[in-house]
């Protein structure tokens, strides 16, 4: 499952390259390193729910029983990193991310930059 949480992840970082939410990120302005660290983690966190939109695709032909989806995003919370430049969010972040996405199963539920500054710490 852990492969399957980093591989959801990359690809939820691929469809945001396809319809163009990586190039409207590189095109934001940002005028401290501060602006620059939340723009990365709503980025990072929008990529966490649509992986987590994926999983929710994905999960019964995985053979993944149903009771065990809250494990994608205890799996993502447990290996949230600790460091002082954090670009991908505390691990409670990470975690809710993910499963907003995988309940709702909806890219529209993962717009992470009209979210309160506290869902992207």
């Amino acid at each position: 499952m852990q492969i399957f949480a980093q591989l959801s992840s990359a690809y939820g970082e691929h469809v945001m390259n396809m319809v163009d939410i990586a190039e409207a990120y590189n095109a934001l302005h940002a005028d401290d390193g501060d602006e620059i660290s939340e723009q990365l983690r709503r980025y990072n966190l929008q990529a966490q729910c649509l992986a987590g939109v994926t999983a929710k695709s994905l999960w019964p032909s995985l053979g993944y029983p149903a009771k065990d989806a809250g494990r994608l995003a205890g799996l993502v919370k447990a290996g949230a990193g600790k460091g002082i430049f954090d670009v991908f969010g505390k691990g409670s972040n990470l975690a809710y991310w993910t499963k907003r996405g995988q309940s709702t199963g909806n890219p529209k539920s993962c717009n992470t930059w009209t979210a309160p500054a506290g869902k992207v710490a």
